[in-house]
């Protein structure tokens, strides 16, 4: 395919990925106090390697002025373990907690793998803040279910296809290197494999020809310093969009959320940059 990417993969998910978790925190930091007396939400893990998911479970007591969060088996109440409480102006206590413990002890690599059971209106509002999928939500009109495919690009790309046909009802190329493409708002947009599936990339072409690119690194840093989950670079003189999943395991609804993000900052932003840019939509 043409206009391809020149700057690989290498580095890019470590980059991508911190951004995301430091967009997840913070967005915990102002959100979480939404969760109001009775209610819960649950953060589940992907499935480990025993067969079960681990949960971080967010509740509220606003009588007696405090929340907490424990850890515990998804879809049990038993053995849960509190690993963090606070009172009503302990938000960043709480959500730091919870980085921490998906991070160090969960060792999940990415938010998005999070998936989300929330009971009560506030804790709904608080998983749809986070963009995270529903954890109880059934697949497809076929009754899909879904706990993830592990492998190489071969093994990931039928998820891909699949997604995109679902979200945007086109049925997506491959190219000859094995890239999924795809249009949207008028843009092609490549998702690519690392060769050991560890890694799933969205990326696109979204301004051609740039008139300052000393200008243009700026307008791109401050976009970048928005804290959205996609980010920009310049390459010559062209602005690219990208965004990075971790793939071990890949989901649907993983993949889905990416792509809806993607999308999403692709549209809310390619326009405006291009006239800022004094460039053309790609």
């Amino acid at each position: 395919m043409g206009n391809r990417r020149d700057d690989g993969m290498d580095g890019v998910g470590g980059e991508a990925t911190e951004c995301a978790w430091g967009v997840f925190l913070d967005t915990l930091i102002l959100r979480i106090g939404a969760v109001g007396d009775g209610d819960a939400l649950a953060l589940v893990a992907p499935p480990g390697p025993e067969g079960w998911s681990q949960q971080l479970v967010v509740r509220s007591d606003r009588g007696r002025g405090f929340m907490w969060v424990t850890r515990g088996i998804s879809g049990s109440t038993a053995a849960e373990e509190v690993v963090a409480s606070a009172g009503a102006d302990g938000a960043f206590a709480l959500a730091d907690a919870i980085v921490r413990v998906a991070r160090e002890d969960l060792r999940l690599p990415h938010p998005q793998l999070f998936t989300a059971r929330a009971s009560g209106r506030g804790a709904a509002e608080l998983a749809e803040s986070l963009g995270l999928a529903d954890a109880d939500a059934p697949g497809g009109p076929d009754g899909r279910t879904d706990s993830g495919v592990r492998g190489g690009p071969d093994a990931l790309r039928p998820v891909v296809v699949e997604a995109v046909g679902r979200m945007f009802g086109q049925e997506p190329g491959v190219d000859d290197d094995g890239d999924v493409y795809f249009t949207v708002a008028g843009t092609t947009v490549f998702v690519i494999f690392s060769p050991d599936g560890g890694l799933v990339q969205a990326w696109a072409l979204v301004v051609r020809g740039v008139y300052s690119r000393r200008n243009t690194a700026v307008e791109v840093d401050l976009l970048n310093s928005k804290g959205m989950w996609s980010t920009w670079y310049l390459s010559g003189r062209d602005v690219f969009q990208r965004i990075t999943l971790p793939a071990r395991p890949l989901s649907a609804d993983n993949i889905e959320g990416m792509l809806r993000v993607f999308a999403k900052d692709l549209e809310q932003n390619r326009d405006e940059l291009a006239y800022r840019l004094g460039g053309k939509v790609a």
